[in-house]
């Protein structure tokens, strides 16, 4: 039984090690700093080592492993925390919510701390694999939620901040046709690309205020719970004695076939489509507006000069 149950966790580990490698949401949406690209890197070399890791040297490995996967997430949550704290032209509406999200990156900072700590501490593959568990949840259920929130964030003040850049063009082009003497074919030419451009931008602000509203949704109230009394309540609830039943149910669960996949993805997909858009699809149909809007100034641009 023990043999059966060190077999298992061996397998778990490498598992567990290149799930939390997975891209966040911050790194498929935000540019990366230095140091979390290099920390990505480091962790891509140590699932290599992971694939040709033996029963001598797996211990080290997989610790060095976990190491790497801890500084990765720690570098990913100051990006974040550098993000947000660029952010100085804010809105009082939204002050409580960005000071809040600064709270939760910053708890989320402690925790990896703790992480690390635990880590140095670890003397056996089943503390590794207890410590990867317990993690790997974390990421999916804290960790993600929160980076999604402070994307969305910052998503919607850039694109504030493209729409200000758009408005102002618009009215230069509308001040510039003004002056300018033209046939009546002409001006009505520019006339009608000047409504199709305010059409893009009308259509922009409603889209990027749709977000908004949806962003001040993030706000907590005075009574919620803080990130850290969450991790500190789930921390509690952990049982870092996993029994073996719990491990093999672990693994039939990763061992999931083909036909059962394309099955909750085609059940994903159609689940998706009847949900409401998020935040990202707002700022992402709203800047499409604006483009758009843009296309319609070039257009302008090279009637003026023929």
């Amino acid at each position: 039984m023990k043999k059966r149950l060190k077999i298992s966790i061996i397998l778990i580990i490498p598992t567990i090690i290149l799930a939390l490698s997975q891209e966040s949401v911050f790194a498929s949406t935000l540019a990366q700093s230095e140091e979390v690209k290099e920390a990505r890197e480091t962790v891509e070399e140590s699932i290599q080592k992971l694939e040709g890791a033996d029963i001598l040297n797996e211990f080290e490995i997989k610790k060095e492993g976990l190491e790497n996967i801890f500084k990765l997430s720690a570098a990913e949550t100051k990006n974040l925390q550098e993000y947000l704290t660029a952010i100085t032209n804010g809105e009082a509406e939204f002050q409580a919510l960005q000071e809040s999200l600064s709270e939760e990156v910053n708890n989320h900072l402690f925790y990896i701390k703790t992480q690390q700590q635990s880590l140095a501490e670890a003397k056996t593959v089943k503390e590794l694999k207890d410590l990867a568990t317990a993690f790997n949840t974390w990421r999916q259920e804290t960790y993600n939620f929160t980076t999604q929130k402070v994307v969305d964030f910052l998503l919607v003040f850039r694109a504030k901040a493209a729409l200000a850049i758009t408005d102002e063009r618009f009215e230069k082009i509308k001040t510039t046709l003004t002056k300018i003497k033209a046939t009546k074919e002409k001006s009505a030419d520019w006339r009608g690309l000047l409504e199709s451009a305010a059409s893009h931008i009308k259509n922009a602000r409603e889209l990027h205020q749709e977000a908004r509203s949806l962003l001040l949704s993030y706000t907590p109230s005075q009574d919620e719970e803080t990130t850290l009394e969450k991790e500190e309540k789930k921390e509690e609830n952990i049982n870092t004695n996993t029994t073996q039943q719990e491990i093999e149910k672990q693994m039939i669960e990763e061992i999931v076939t083909k036909e059962q996949k394309a099955e909750t993805e085609i059940n994903n997909e159609d689940v998706e489509k009847s949900l409401p858009p998020t935040i990202q699809d707002l700022i992402a149909e709203s800047l499409k507006s604006m483009k758009l809007a843009y296309q319609d100034f070039i257009t302008i641009a090279k009637r003026i000069t023929n």
